[in-house]
């Protein structure tokens, strides 16, 4: 059972196919005192958007716009002999009418859209209807009603359901695992959510609002201190949105920096970093020349840099686990006049590796997750 609130101030309490429907305690409030309601017919079809009843009070008459489209099953007739109840319990015993909706389409959704508003966007794009929209997907495949989808529930039963679902996953902390790409289990202090909730930090998401945007500052500090010191750069941003999408802008910076357009990518990169690498260097009309998967650790990189090379992207540890001596690598583009961008999926690595920045990396790019983010099975 689900209850919705229209912008004319009417509310429909949906259960089933049945929709009880009345006027919401400030329409109560704004009418004043109810003194007569002028129910409709059992058995009349009402279209959404029109009068299902009126409600007259000491100050007006108010129409009853149906908030769906249906049949009505029931009216409220107490209401003719004590219409104050309208007032007394607006969204309760003062229910006005119940309908058997007709088309469950009609449901009031969360869409702030009149149909003049729809109306309007489909003149201006050029189209009849809003089927027209959907003229591209076969008919068969298209939904002719609602999904069955269960009614509503209480949290308790939600979260219950939501439990059992979950108990059929097996979670990263349930054993060993060894193939985890770049993400991995670890522990995450309870100091972290415990920080992360303080309020100077959990409210703080507006940085132009300086009364309360201190612990933005502060949390924005701190990172890039952090991993300035494990990457022993000089700098550090905060942030790119994950560590796959930030080498692909490492390698746009570098082809901007260099004014050359190759890019070397190491067969040890991780494959969505270089399948990123390559959709956005594509689109810039770069050139990408990646090395073949190389779980042995065997490759010979230096070999594919020359003059025209922009960037060369090693990841250290590599994603076979081999750790990467970077400092070769750093010489050779540097002679060629090109940049090394040393790419990480562990963090934590760098606090018992040589820091790339130290092996004379140009550009550090990484996942972020394993400083205190837990796997959450992708999320």
């Amino acid at each position: 059972m689900s209850m919705h609130f229209t912008e004319d101030h009417e509310w429909v309490r949906v259960e089933g196919d049945t929709a009880t429907i009345g006027i919401t305690q400030y329409a109560a409030e704004q009418l004043g005192d109810v003194v007569f309601v002028e129910l409709p017919e059992v058995g009349k079809t009402v279209a959404k958007g029109t009068d299902a009843a009126v409600v007259e009070s000491v100050k007006a008459a108010a129409e009853v716009n149906a908030p769906v489209s249906g049949t009505v099953s029931e009216i409220n007739a107490a209401l003719e002999g004590a219409p104050q109840t309208v007032n007394e319990a607006p969204e309760g015993d003062g229910w006005i009418v119940k309908m058997t909706v007709t088309d469950k389409r009609t449901i009031m959704r969360y869409l702030p859209h009149t149909d003049q508003d729809r109306a309007d966007m489909l003149k201006r794009i050029g189209v009849a209807d809003i089927d027209a929209l959907f003229a591209d997907v076969p008919s068969d495949k298209l939904l002719k009603d609602l999904p069955g989808l269960p009614g509503h529930k209480s949290e308790m039963e939600v979260a219950r359901i939501m439990g059992e679902l979950a108990a059929g996953n097996r979670a990263a902390g349930d054993g060993p695992f060894f193939v985890g790409a770049g993400a991995y289990r670890h522990h995450v202090p309870a100091t972290v959510d415990h920080i992360i909730q303080r309020s100077e930090f959990l409210t703080s998401y507006t940085p132009y609002q300086p009364e309360i945007t201190q612990g933005t500052l502060q949390y924005l500090f701190e990172f890039q201190t952090q991993i300035a010191n494990l990457t022993a750069m000089d700098v550090a941003n905060a942030s790119m949105y994950d560590g796959s999408t930030g080498c692909g802008e490492a390698v746009l910076m570098a082809h901007r920096v260099t004014r050359k357009d190759k890019a070397v990518l190491s067969g040890g990169l991780h494959p969505q970093y270089r399948a990123v690498v390559e959709t956005l260097d594509r689109l810039a009309d770069g050139e990408v020349e990646a090395l073949a998967p190389d779980p042995a650790g065997t490759e010979d990189i230096l070999a594919a840099i020359d003059d025209e090379t922009s960037c060369v992207v090693v990841q250290s540890p590599s994603f076979y686990g081999q750790i990467v001596d970077l400092k070769p690598i750093a010489e050779k583009a540097h002679e060629k006049g090109a940049l090394l961008i040393a790419v990480f999926t562990e963090a934590v690595s760098l606090g018992l590796l040589e820091p790339p920045g130290a092996q004379g990396a140009d550009i550090v790019v990484g996942e972020g997750q394993s400083l205190g983010n837990p796997l959450t099975f992708g999320g």
